[in-house]
């Protein structure tokens, strides 16, 4: 049996007749519209448009072979009004760049909006990752409070929940006030301001266990049993 590195030296570029682009373009409308659980991986096949190899393409067949097996697997509502969000960032995920991925997950009775984005810069540890991501996913909150403000089913004066797994996040969410500068951390003090106006007002940090992080699945590659529970929590099989 070949090892994972001589898969890897083995491998070789497509040819211009695999449908490759095509084949992620289509995945990349699907996990933006209804399929939150291929997000991950169909960002990290998008990645390789322009110069695909034969392993990329074994794992756009994988998708497709998840998705035929699930093909019963919707995102369902109940009727809880409150919004509520999870955010998680994978530190150093990329193995060539370690450019960190983050994902945000907000949800009204399901999920409504959902991104994985990999991100322009490389972080020094998990705190200042998640810091990256806890920005993006206050940005989206911000954005969809404006909208049910303006549609009347969300109430101005109600914080909205942001659950994230790392206490030190929190430690240096709730501390960006003036006088409270995190030793070490000035470089990432740009986005102090429009945290400041909205942690502890429109916006309320908590902590969640790791196996109850729903944002994870946006992040990383999951094993089965993690997986399928943030599944079951998020997407609903029809009956």
């Amino acid at each position: 049996m070949k090892t994972k590195e001589e898969h890897l030296v083995n491998d070789k570029l497509l040819t211009e007749f695999i449908p490759y682009r095509e084949a992620v373009g289509s995945l990349l409308y699907l996990s933006t519209i209804s399929r939150p659980d291929i997000s991950i991986a169909v960002n990290y096949l998008s990645r390789y448009c322009n110069k695909p190899m034969q392993s990329h393409w074994k794992l756009v067949k994988r998708v497709f072979q998840y998705l035929k097996g699930t093909i019963m697997n919707e995102i369902s509502f109940n009727r809880d009004d409150k919004i509520f969000a999870y955010s998680d960032a994978d530190c150093a995920g990329e193995p060539v760049t370690h450019i960190l991925t983050s994902g945000v997950l907000i949800l009204r009775g399901g999920p409504i909006v959902w991104f994985t984005q990999k991100q322009s810069l490389v972080t020094k540890s998990t705190s200042e990752a998640e810091y990256r991501g806890a920005i993006s996913s206050i940005d989206d909150i911000c954005w969809i409070r404006r909208i049910g403000n303006e549609l009347g089913f969300v109430n101005p004066e109600e914080s909205t929940t942001l659950f994230v797994d790392n206490k030190s996040l929190i430690h240096m969410l709730q501390n960006v006030h003036e006088g409270k500068s995190i030793k070490g951390k000035k470089h990432i003090e740009i986005k102090r301001k429009f945290i400041q106006q909205h942690i502890g007002q429109t916006i309320e940090v908590k902590h969640v266990r790791s196996c109850d992080q729903l944002a994870d699945i946006l992040t990383k590659p999951l094993t089965a049993k993690p997986f399928v529970n943030i599944c079951n929590k998020i997407i609903k099989v029809e009956c």
